[in-house]
């Protein structure tokens, strides 16, 4: 209706406007019995799957090519140039698989340790809960297992969690020998059950770069 009213009103609004002119109805409108942009599931589908696909592509392409993460021990030798010692599981509670790989860092490390005639061994990480704790402490139990003399010192002045993880009774750490508050001897804690010697408190050091850096901290590794 409102076409067929258009058509009726059309020429004389056109006259006013344009001047004399016709209009024909070409066909007659009617009511179209399907949609005319009758939407294809299947061809939707397919265009999603093949969308998708691409785009996971793409993004194992860039991930391959910009990812920095060593999956493998070999892939060590090549980004660090450095050797891999061992390779620990992550876990919750200690189980066998972990302390036989352990075991054989221990076994490495000591080797190491001999040819370069060291005697001391820095466990460091580069953000905090990488496993720092949990690798000392099972690294001295395994010395201490093997004959050897051991003295665990806590050096995580921020934290100095040590003490109360491995259940060691201690009123001095790093921070007061280094500072002179006591005496060393006197900080250096037994643990009888596992052979081991311990240093490390329970107060929080603020001013963990002027405790590490003074030379009072050199004489101490030294003594």
């Amino acid at each position: 209706r409102i076409l067929e009213s258009a058509i009726r009103v059309y020429p004389d609004v056109a006259r006013f406007v344009i001047g004399d002119t016709k209009f024909y109805m070409i066909d007659p409108p009617n009511l179209p019995d399907t949609p005319f942009n009758q939407p294809s599931y299947r061809s939707s589908v397919e265009r999603g799957i093949l969308i998708g696909a691409a785009a996971g592509m793409a993004w194992i392409i860039l991930y391959a090519v910009f990812r920095k993460t060593v999956h493998r021990q070999e892939e060590l030798k090549q980004v660090l140039n450095l050797n891999c010692l061992a390779s620990l599981p992550k876990v919750r509670r200690i189980n066998p698989w972990f302390a036989e790989n352990m075991e054989t860092l221990q076994i490495r490390i000591a080797r190491e340790l001999e040819e370069r005639k060291g005697k001391v061994l820095l466990v460091t990480s580069t953000i905090s809960g990488e496993g720092k704790s949990v690798v000392s402490m099972n690294l001295a139990y395994q010395f201490a297992e093997h004959g050897k003399k051991v003295l665990l010192i806590d050096a995580d002045l921020r934290k100095q969690q040590l003490a109360e993880q491995i259940k060691a009774k201690t009123t001095a750490g790093l921070s007061q020998v280094v500072s002179g508050e006591t005496d060393w001897k006197k900080a250096v804690t037994h643990l009888e059950d596992s052979g081991i010697w311990f240093l490390g408190g329970t107060k929080r050091e603020r001013r963990t770069a002027a405790v590490l850096s003074s030379p009072a901290f050199a004489e101490l590794m030294e003594q």
